[in-house]
């Protein structure tokens, strides 16, 4: 006798999925598909589908929602995926990571000599286009801002930007990353406006590939916020800040240490755009939020918490 196969419902392919999850990232999908697919950016999701599939499509609004949401007029071309082995450079990766191992240790001049000899070294091998000569401009230009002088660091990360654009794209985490660095320096420096736009770019970026719940784009709206506060746009600032907040207890959970941690520095920051606004009662709210968390944390004693 032919044994009738069982077909597949919608129940079994999401426990499938949520199986799979589970084995791999050991993680565990709660609720049904309706519930966690919600939570999902479809257009992450799309350029991660098109990258792997080596599919180009129009650049337009597309439904995600609709039943049918693309057309086969939206397929632009078709690029062959190819699986390769970049060479590595042993030489200049052991001194690279020597580097990396004394700046982690705070050895900002045995780091500086490392690393500047493996950007020399990966640069005359592989060309300046280069990821690693990126890595190592991005680094160089920490220990700089470490040092002290961060319009060199400014500098050496313009140049891990170039380089970040040309090898990995406009649309990639590492392009993401080095606007966050350039963010924080021209915060430091007092260029307000400047830092604005690279955390706003930050920001764009990390949801065009992660989503809008993925922690860096949390931080990096936090920091668009911020910046608000610094130029007096209180409003937009409140509004940033609360986006963050709602963003990363989704994808951290309110018990999630860093979560703690950054909500704490986005409820000062809402207190004290709310009294410039003259909305005292909900500033000292918010505040007492801030309190609460430090006398649990801390103790009543801890200088935070008194302050």
């Amino acid at each position: 006798k032919k044994k009738k196969k069982k077909k597949k419902g919608g129940g079994s392919e999401s426990a499938h999925i949520r199986q799979k999850v589970w084995e791999a990232f050991k993680y565990d999908l709660q609720g049904g598909k309706e519930d966690w697919f919600a939570q999902f950016s479809k257009l992450s999701l799309l350029r991660a589908l098109c990258l792997k599939l080596g599919l180009r499509l129009r650049a337009r609004e597309y439904q995600f929602d609709a039943e049918t949401p693309f057309a086969p007029s939206d397929v632009m071309d078709l690029y062959p995926i190819v699986s390769h082995v970049v060479p590595k450079c042993r030489t200049p990766q052991a001194v690279m990571e020597n580097g990396i191992m004394s700046l982690q240790m705070g050895h900002f001049e045995m780091a500086f000599n490392s690393l500047n000899a493996a950007l020399g070294m990966y640069h005359q091998i592989m060309g300046p286009m280069n990821k690693e000569v990126a890595n190592c401009f991005s680094y160089i230009g920490n220990i700089m801002f470490y040092a002290g002088d961060a319009e060199q660091a400014l500098l050496h990360h313009h140049k891990a930007l170039l380089i970040s654009r040309r090898v990995f794209g406009l649309d990639h985490p590492m392009t993401s990353h080095v606007h966050q660095y350039m963010g924080l320096i021209c915060n430091s420096l007092g260029r307000h406006d400047m830092a604005l736009e690279h955390f706003r770019r930050a920001h764009y970026l990390m949801q065009l590939v992660s989503g809008f719940h993925h922690p860096d784009a949390c931080i990096s709206l936090a920091n668009v916020g911020m910046m608000h506060q610094e130029l007096g746009n209180h409003a937009e600032a409140i509004k940033a800040l609360k986006d963050a907040l709602m963003h990363n207890e989704i994808s951290l959970g309110a018990s999630h240490p860093q979560f703690a941690q950054q909500s704490l520095a986005c409820y000062y920051a809402i207190s004290v755009s709310l009294s410039q606004l003259g909305d005292f009662k909900e500033a000292v709210a918010y505040q007492k939020k801030v309190y609460d968390a430090h006398r649990a944390n801390a103790g009543p004693d801890d200088p935070n918490t008194t302050e």
